[in-house]
């Protein structure tokens, strides 16, 4: 049985949703636009015990699903093609279960490291600012959303502590970014970081990563996560003290 996830519902997320990166979106989802018409979440459960067995959220066409072993897959696949959806982000594992081929996977990998000492990097660039650095970064494996939402989106999950972005400045003009796209109490999930092309390998994506790692510990998330699309994505938070925590995987054809 699939239903609107109530208050209630929610609420059991919350002890849980540090251990899977998709829990914390679906609850940052749920958090930042829970009364909102273009935004749902949802709940499965086992009808006799009325034990949630998976969890799903849709906002703007994209749906995020997290299921327990134990969950209904099938009745999950007909629950998705009757909503509709440009894709479904999940556990590679689930991709399985539904019978479903992802058009994309990459490694899903949990910060374990530390930090001695307080980075110097904490200036917060404006999203214009911000999109302009990402636009000079855009290729075949770093595809930027178009400007109007990424803008909606991001200055409210800012403005409602759902997102967080920080840069670096050098001789007046921005030259890289780093940001959070989900935070929950305890847990945030890392989006984009970009360096200008002109200031790469100077270790400056690595100080500003560690910066925005700082930033979420003084709020107290200790677990952060981040989805890499290539290995050499993954090579480079594997060096800052990030270690593989799966697979995440990207359904398009539904």
């Amino acid at each position: 049985m699939i239903v609107l996830a109530a208050k209630q519902d929610l609420t059991q997320i919350t002890p849980y949703e540090a251990a899977d990166p998709f829990l914390c979106r679906i609850l940052c989802i749920a958090n930042m636009y829970g009364n909102y018409s273009f935004a749902d979440c949802w709940v499965q459960k086992q009808q006799e015990i009325d034990k949630p067995t998976a969890y799903l959220s849709k906002m703007d066409g994209v749906i995020t699903l997290f299921a327990y072993e134990n969950a209904n897959f099938d009745e999950l696949c007909i629950f998705l093609k009757m909503i509709g959806a440009s894709c479904v982000m999940c556990h590679a594992s689930c991709a399985g279960q539904l019978h479903m081929m992802p058009a994309k996977k990459g490694t899903i990998m949990k910060w374990n490291g530390s930090l001695a000492e307080r980075p110097n990097i904490a200036d917060s660039p404006n999203l214009q600012q911000v999109y302009d650095i990402l636009q000079a970064c855009n290729n075949e494996t770093f595809r930027v959303p178009a400007f109007e939402p990424f803008y909606l989106d991001m200055s409210h999950r800012i403005r409602h502590g759902g997102a967080t972005v920080l840069g670096q400045a050098k001789d007046g003009k921005w030259i890289a970014c780093a940001m959070t796209v989900a935070e929950t109490e305890h847990t945030a999930i890392i989006g984009s970081v970009a360096v200008l092309p002109a200031y790469q390998r100077q270790g400056i994506g690595r100080a500003v990563v560690q910066s925005l790692l700082y930033h979420c510990m003084e709020k107290h998330q200790q677990t952060i996560y981040v989805y890499c699309n290539s290995e050499k994505n993954a090579l480079f938070y594997r060096s800052i003290g990030f270690t593989d925590s799966g697979t995440w995987a990207e359904i398009e054809q539904i």
